[in-house]
């Protein structure tokens, strides 16, 4: 009678374990791929190119106001009240004629126009009665507006002896001194206005035409180490010199600048310009792949998270790591710029969105 083997129980466990694990994975496996696979990527909404450069230009530092002040009328200088270096009140006397002449003049006018207004008011008094006649009373009104005319102008010389500081700033030049005569319109007084500064820059025909582009002034001065002072564009001067070079004016725009430089000072002067080309599209290099010969970007559809294949036209490659490109996107459109080589046409994902260069703080 044949004798049987008893079998260890364990044994007989271990061996249908490896056999049912096998066929466990195996459903597992088929359940997972019948699930639709979403896959985490980054993208990036794009737009047109944008670039920013910084140029530096020497600048001059020069007074809001800046004049040289000159009388009206000529004379003898007899007195300056003004020096060098003082600071002066508007409507200050810095200089004045001798007025002997001009009162002498003035006094023998008002004399004049005195006796003439009096006989007027006397004849158009009558007139008003019907006493003169009509030819009496227009000689009568004639003779007082010439004689009206000819005080105010002796008047108004005798005023003109007086040389008045036209605003509050400091006297920079004394041009002539007291008991010389001089003539009408000579300077005399050269003041600078003591209050908002201004700097002037020149920059080339190429930047002038790129004035539309500029952004940001800033000016600084080896006096003033780690400190910049921020500009304001006054203007441009639309006409080049004889260097072919424009006038930019900057107004120093904080209390500190006005108070710290000084005019004549020369300052550097940083200027950003940025510039947009409209003809291209700025997309991350990381965006686009080749298939089957084209160059292409995944596109993301954000109404159903789904990616579409989309052929573009690569013009050139930055060294930011941007490329431009001519045509198969539009602005504001969002591209995958991470993970573009495991997807499939129409799959749906999951976006991480990075911000654009050209869409900082990710307004759109």
């Amino acid at each position: 009678m044949p004798k049987f083997k008893k079998t260890n129980p364990v044994m007989k466990i271990t061996r249908i374990l490896p056999a049912f694990l096998i066929v466990l994975l195996a459903s597992c496996q088929e359940g997972v791929s019948d699930k639709p696979q979403v896959l985490n990527v980054k993208t990036e909404i794009v737009g047109n190119e944008v670039h920013e450069s910084v140029k530096s230009f020497p600048g001059k530092v020069k007074a809001e106001f800046q004049s040289e002040l000159s009388f009206r009328i000529s004379g003898p200088i007899r007195a300056v009240y003004a020096k060098a270096g003082k600071k002066v009140k508007k409507g200050e006397i810095l200089a004045e004629i001798d007025p002997r002449d001009y009162s002498l003049q003035f006094a023998a006018t008002e004399a004049e126009y005195n006796q003439i207004k009096n006989e007027a008011e006397r004849v158009i008094a009558l007139f008003n009665k019907k006493s003169v006649t009509k030819n009496e009373y227009e000689k009568a009104l004639y003779g007082l507006e010439q004689i009206t005319a000819k005080y105010n102008l002796h008047k108004n010389a005798l005023e003109d002896t007086k040389l008045i500081a036209p605003y509050d700033g400091f006297v920079n030049k004394i041009h002539y001194q007291p008991k010389e005569t001089i003539g009408a319109g000579i300077p005399v007084v050269s003041i600078i206005g003591d209050r908002n500064l201004r700097v002037e820059v020149a920059i080339t025909a190429k930047d002038y035409l790129l004035k539309n582009n500029l952004r940001i002034f800033e000016c600084s001065n080896e006096l003033f180490p780690g400190k910049s002072f921020p500009l304001e564009l006054s203007g441009i001067d639309p006409k080049a010199n004889l260097n072919q070079l424009h006038l930019i004016y900057l107004d120093v725009a904080t209390k500190e600048g006005n108070m710290l430089l000084t005019p004549g000072m020369v300052v550097n002067v940083t200027v950003k310009q940025t510039s947009e080309n409209n003809q291209g599209i700025n997309v991350p290099l990381r965006a686009i792949f080749n298939r089957e010969g084209k160059t292409c970007v995944w596109k993301f559809n954000r109404s159903d998270s789904t990616v579409t294949l989309q052929e573009v036209s690569a013009d050139k490659i930055f060294g930011d790591g941007y490329a431009s490109i001519l045509w198969g996107v539009e602005p504001n459109d969002e591209v995958i710029i991470a993970g573009v080589n495991k997807i499939k046409e129409g799959q749906k994902v999951k976006p991480i969105q990075t911000p654009s260069k050209t869409n900082e703080g990710g307004i759109l």
